[in-house]
């Protein structure tokens, strides 16, 4: 949406492309998965699988609450824009966040259907 709506300029799209999958956040992104595959993997009793608890939600949940609170209250003040989306300034950001948490409910859920599998 912000790539249709925000970016009218060819020079705002361009950078728009680098910027989201420039080196920096492709690496962030990219490298989380296989380290939270290997951990759930090797980690704890039945070789590591378990079920997500609402604990484990809740947990997640707090930990995305209070990276927003920095992101939106130092980084967004100091002029570090790290996540265009989710700017206050946009009038999307509340249809950004809302989507963040249907995103952390769907993807609990989502493991944990795929857990059964290998339980």
């Amino acid at each position: 949406l912000i790539y249709i709506f925000a970016c009218k300029s060819k020079e705002a799209r361009e950078w728009f492309w680098k910027f989201n999958f420039g080196l920096f956040l492709s690496c962030v992104h990219i490298l989380n998965l296989p380290v939270v595959v290997i951990t759930l993997c090797i980690g704890g009793d039945r070789g590591g699988v378990r079920y997500f608890r609402p604990t484990d939600l809740w947990c997640g949940l707090l930990v995305a609450f209070a990276y927003a609170l920095l992101y939106l209250l130092v980084l967004d003040r100091a002029g570090v824009h790290l996540y265009p989306i989710f700017s206050p300034r946009t009038h999307f950001c509340v249809l950004s966040y809302s989507m963040l948490l249907c995103l952390y409910i769907g993807c609990w859920h989502a493991w944990n259907q795929s857990i059964s599998y290998f339980m």
